[in-house]
């Protein structure tokens, strides 16, 4: 069964484990990734026993802004409803939020769909357009 809990830098070894699986080469160095997760807003995550399948992080102050950074489910627990869960409750949990974001790829087709179907819009449908350095 697939229990769905907060965490932070504690696991730290499990989280590079799955980011390395999924070539994620930006989050490489895992100093700066335990004091990314120890300033992230809140970070979900999905286990099973004590095995980290999946993870959701967060940014923002959580009054204003929600900034979804990463969403990432090790391949070998897809397609089991996971990334879908842990997206909907954070969606819920911040449900009140309005600049709740999340930036992906243009190709991500598969990233694309499945945020369009959790109901998110791309800036230009909100009559908004993003920068980024």
């Amino acid at each position: 069964m697939i229990a769905y809990k907060e965490f932070g830098s504690e696991l730290i070894d499990q989280v590079m484990a799955i980011y390395r699986a999924e070539g994620w080469n930006l989050y490489t160095e895992a100093e700066k990734v335990m004091r990314a997760f120890d300033k992230s807003l809140f970070v979900l995550g999905a286990f099973e026993q004590d095995k980290l399948l999946g993870f959701i992080r967060c940014l923002g102050d959580g009054e204003y802004d929600v900034y979804v950074s990463d969403l990432i489910v090790d391949k070998p627990h897809r397609r089991r409803g996971i990334g879908k869960t842990l997206f909907q409750m954070v969606l819920k949990k911040y449900q009140d939020i309005e600049n709740f974001t999340l930036i992906t790829g243009l190709e991500e087709t598969e990233n694309n769909i499945f945020y369009r179907s959790a109901g998110m819009k791309e800036f230009r449908e909100n009559r908004l357009i993003g920068y980024i350095r």
